[in-house]
C-alpha cells in the first residue's frame, strides 16, 4: 500500500459527499499532520462531516519536525497545506491528497505526487466504486467545492460520462 499524506480539503469534500470512505478502500490508512486535524474537525463547528473524520480510525495524525520548512512554506500557502507538504516528505509520502492549486505546485517542486479530491473520485469511478462520477461532482459544487465547467467536462468525458 502506498503511504498517503492528505490536506484538510479532500478529507472534508469526500465527507461531505458521503465519499470519505474511498480513502480506506484505496489506501488502508492516511496520514494527516495535526494541523490539519485542526482545520478539518476543530474548527469545524460541529458539522457532520468533522464527526465522520474524527471518527475515521484509519486516519492517523502525526506531528511534523521541520518546522523551520513549514514556516518557509507558509510564506504562501496555509497552514494545513504547508504542514501536508513537510508531512509528505519527512513520511517519504508516495502520494500527497491536495486540492488547492498554489499547494499541489509547491508539492511538485518537491518531486511530490498530488492528487485531490476529483482524482480520488475519478479513480472510484473507474473502478466501479461509484456509479456516477457527475452525481459525486454535482454534489461537490453544491457543497462549496469550487470546480469549473471547462475542467467539469473534461472530467466527466474521462470518466465516460461527457454530455
Amino acid at each position: 500500500m502506498p503511504k498517503v499524506v492528505c490536506n484538510s480539503s479532500p478529507l472534508i469534500h469526500l465527507s461531505k459527499a458521503g465519499r470519505l470512505s474511498l480513502l480506506r478502500d484505496f489506501f488502508q490508512e492516511i496520514l494527516v499532520p495535526r494541523e490539519v486535524l485542526t482545520e478539518s474537525v476543530e474548527n469545524s463547528g460541529g458539522a457532520k462531516d468533522a464527526k465522520e473524520i474524527k471518527e475515521a480510525d484509519w486516519i492517523h495524525p502525526l506531528s511534523i519536525e521541520d518546522t523551520d520548512l513549514k514556516k518557509a512554506l507558509k510564506m504562501t500557502l496555509d497552514d494545513g497545506e504547508a504542514a501536508a507538504i513537510v508531512l509528505a516528505l519527512e513520511q517519504k509520502a508516495d502520494i500527497v491528497l491536495m486540492d488547492d492549486y498554489d499547494g499541489r505546485a509547491v508539492a511538485k517542486e518537491y518531486n511530490l505526487m498530488v492528487t485531490g479530491t476529483i482524482g480520488i473520485l475519478l479513480k472510484a469511478k473507474l473502478e466501479g466504486k461509484i456509479p456516477s462520477l457527475r452525481h459525486d461532482l454535482d454534489v461537490l459544487r453544491e457543497s462549496g467545492f469550487w470546480l469549473g465547467e471547462e475542467l467539469y467536462l473534461k472530467i466527466l468525458e474521462q470518466a465516460n460520462e461527457a454530455p
